[in-house]
């Protein structure tokens, strides 16, 4: 009986080797696909999105520090055709719905999609003021005579409401980083279409979703109100 089985083993082998090629094959190919789709194709174009539209927040957050403090210390020789450079062009128009549609599949949950408006909200309004309003208030300070104006109390509240609203950059920190937390899972664990549809049920997951909700309930109202 035993050399039955030796003398059949080839033959299995011969059978069933390209079908278990095959399968391995697929599943490796859904893998791929997966991380993607809801890899590359998702939370590593959101993230990026978030990151270059607070960075651009914070670039004009500094460079008009240093306009403000152009206008205090330097007086007369202080040069108004500066305002207007140095300042990047926030791009606020990437929505990405259909990256947000698949984070909403992965995660159930629409908190990201709330959170992140929010955070284009937040940095629409904070770059009007840091890169339009106070350098067209310097401009105008700027004509005035010496001596009519004080500069250093102009400029110091200037820099402060600036500070003050950059600091409110910091309230998406939360986004940022859960957002990256979901992808070091997709980057290190091979996922299929059925890992998918239960990711949302995974302990990690439903925390990171929870400290999503606590944070976003914390914004300030007017900007989780504007989602």
């Amino acid at each position: 009986m035993l050399e039955y089985i030796k003398a059949l083993g080839p033959i299995v082998a011969l059978l069933f080797g390209p079908w278990i090629a095959m399968r391995v094959y697929y599943r490796q190919k859904e893998y791929e696909t997966t991380k993607q789709r809801y890899l590359e194709g998702c939370l590593d174009v959101i993230a990026g999105q978030l990151q270059a539209t607070l960075g651009t927040v914070s670039h004009n957050y500094a460079r008009c520090m240093g306009m403000c403090k152009a206008y205090r210390d330097y007086g007369e020789e202080f040069d108004a055709t500066d305002l207007s450079k140095g300042f990047r062009e926030l791009d606020n128009s990437k929505f990405h719905q259909t990256e947000h549609y698949r984070l909403r599949t992965l995660i159930q949950s629409d908190i990201a999609w709330s959170f992140y408006q929010a955070a284009l909200a937040y940095a629409a309004s904070a770059d009007a003021t840091l890169s339009k309003e106070i350098p067209d208030a310097l401009r105008i300070l700027s004509k005035k005579a010496e001596g009519v104006r004080d500069r250093k109390a102009d400029a110091e509240k200037m820099i402060n409401d600036a500070r003050t609203l950059h600091d409110g950059s910091f309230a998406y920190a939360t986004l940022q980083f859960e957002l990256n937390a979901l992808a070091a899972i997709l980057e290190r664990e091979k996922l299929g279409k059925a890992e998918v549809q239960a990711f949302s049920s995974r302990p990690e997951v439903k925390q990171a979703v929870a400290r999503l909700q606590q944070a976003y309930e914390n914004l300030p109202q007017d900007e989780a109100g504007a989602a």
